[in-house]
């Protein structure tokens, strides 16, 4: 109704191009927010409307353009670069993606998401160390962010730094006791470090908080088989095994009760 009063109403073609997009329309929507642009070549909310089609679209370089283009309307800003630097972690760029969130930085040292997504990067580039100093420095301008902590723990989880992270899965647990992420890393933990009785204890807690947590199931049914508990620990794999038949850690659990080398 509002564009058959005013064909120029730019948020109108703007919301419309949402819609279609919404609905899974996303050629349309592409050709109505271009109506948006012929309007208002340099609108920024088009254009960040046209880069999420195009990423439904599969066309990615076309959606870092849009990215780019406001970013030429203004370089210093930093919710733009985010959103292109979270789009390329996205699409398993990385190195692209850290340029991004290195770009935010010098322009804002305390800039918590940059950091924490720089984190994130480092842990999928495998370079463990670059992603602590990104979650200490974190951890440093908010000594109770529970993300950082947490991703500071599987970390050093990752270096074996076993207690380390402990501690910062206790701490994650304290400041927030609903974290069920926390309890299943922590279990796993200490299942590491031979505390198999321990460990049931808090993969059954994150169960209680998130029954249907494939990876805690699978988890659970590892210390059950650390603790000789093997029928227990098969039929939690089977389990794991009906909800996702791809699930590789629960065949290769399976498989090495079932068929020892």
């Amino acid at each position: 109704m509002a564009l058959e009063l005013d064909p120029k109403y730019i948020n109108g073609w703007i919301n419309k191009s949402t819609i279609l997009k919404e609905l899974g329309r996303n050629n349309e929507a592409l050709k109505t927010v271009n109506r948006a642009l012929e309007l208002d070549p340099k609108n920024n909310g088009a254009l960040n409307s046209k880069s999420l089609i195009f990423e439904d679209l599969g066309k990615y370089e076309d959606a870092i353009g849009c990215y780019d283009e406001i970013i030429k309307l203004n370089p210093h800003d930093t919710s733009t670069w985010l959103n292109k630097g979270v789009f390329l972690l996205r699409i398993s760029d990385y190195n692209r993606a850290l340029d991004c969130f290195d770009k935010i930085i010098k322009l804002d040292k305390d800039h918590i998401e940059a950091w924490y997504f720089k984190g994130l990067s480092f842990v999928e580039l495998k370079q463990l160390e670059k992603a602590l100093n990104c979650f200490e420095k974190i951890i440093e301008l908010d000594m109770e962010n529970i993300e950082a902590l947490y991703f500071k723990g599987t970390s050093l989880g990752k270096l074996e730094r076993y207690n380390e992270a402990l501690n910062c899965f206790s701490k994650v647990i304290e400041l927030d006791p609903q974290f069920d992420a926390a309890f299943t890393s922590k279990a796993v933990t200490l299942n590491i470090l031979g505390e198999s009785q321990k460990a049931l204890e808090f993969i059954n807690t994150a169960l209680e908080l998130d029954p249907n947590d494939i990876g805690a199931l699978c988890n659970k049914g590892i210390i059950l088989k650390d603790l000789n508990e093997v029928q227990e620990a098969l039929d939690l794999f089977d389990k794991v095994l009906e909800m996702d038949p791809d699930f590789e850690l629960a065949k290769e659990e399976k498989e090495a009760i079932l068929c020892p080398k």
